[in-house]
């Protein structure tokens, strides 16, 4: 079976608190979006999961979360005996603040959730063992596939809360800066360094406003900044790194002509209409 999984943008995201387990809570808006991996899964007699890739950065064994969700199901709510290959068709790096893995693990979930029929409950609960924001884009994943809509939802704790909302009408567009990556794990162990998390508000953000473009580096903000300032003057309503970073995006209400353009330095993702 061939699945498309939507990449996940925060259109805000502000870090609140850290647990005594590690994990931090949020409050953040997420959004699907009409840019794709595009993922296949199909059952095999021979034991095993399989897993290819277009991009040779990206792990194919354990560490894969596609592995890790396939894994999961397999082991604790089936008695499939038989294996699984699964290939991955990636349009951009890891790294980017996309949700690209997670997105990826959400379609191998819906796959197996329509495979040996197992209730959302369990799927939900599962994707949440994967990581904060998989069981949002196990939701965006079968709604795209399902309907062809994108969704919205406000999260809150670790990603495990969500409130679905109304997803915004209009177009969104990705500047990639070249060469760039930023771990995640990197990323909430240097916003813990200048943290006051005892006096940090519960309210959520205005759109358009990150907490980790509080600590990039010199050379990752002037990146940043000049993305913003490229998606604005072609007509952004607002700009903003997404995630963890390196991507920015911009939300526009016309399909802008920036889609268009060549633009040095970065790789440019546009929505497919």
């Amino acid at each position: 079976m061939l699945i498309e999984a939507p990449l996940k943008v925060n259109l805000s995201l502000k870090i609140v608190g850290k647990l005594k387990n590690g994990y931090h809570e949020l409050r953040s808006l997420f959004h699907s979006i009409r840019i794709f991996d595009e993922i296949q899964v199909d059952l095999t007699e021979e034991k095993g999961i399989k897993i290819s890739c277009n991009l040779p950065e990206v792990p194919v064994d354990n560490k894969n979360t596609v592995f890790k969700a396939a894994k999961l199901v397999i082991d604790n709510c089936t008695s499939y005996s038989g294996g699984l290959d699964i290939k991955i068709q990636k349009v951009v790096f890891p790294g980017t603040g996309l949700g690209a893995g997670s997105s990826d693990a959400g379609a191998v979930l819906y796959v197996l959730q329509k495979e040996f029929g197992l209730e959302d409950k369990k799927i939900l609960e599962i994707a949440g063992k994967i990581g904060a924001d998989v069981p949002f884009c196990f939701l965006a994943v079968r709604e795209w596939n399902d309907y062809k809509r994108r969704i919205s939802g406000k999260i809150e704790g670790i990603g495990d809360k969500i409130d679905l909302q109304e997803p915004l009408k209009g177009h969104f567009v990705i500047l990639i800066p070249e060469n760039s990556s930023i771990s995640t794990p990197d990323a909430f162990n240097n916003f813990d360094i200048i943290a006051d998390y005892a006096n940090v508000s519960k309210e959520y953000p205005r759109l358009g406003y990150n907490d980790f473009e509080r600590i990039l580096d010199q050379n990752q903000l002037n990146k940043v900044n000049t993305a913003k300032e490229i998606l604005r003057c072609s007509g952004a309503e607002f700009a903003l790194m997404t995630g963890s970073g390196s991507s920015i995006v911009g939300y526009f209400k016309k399909k802008p002509d920036i889609i268009k353009k060549n633009i040095q330095e970065f790789l440019v993702l546009a929505e497919k209409d």
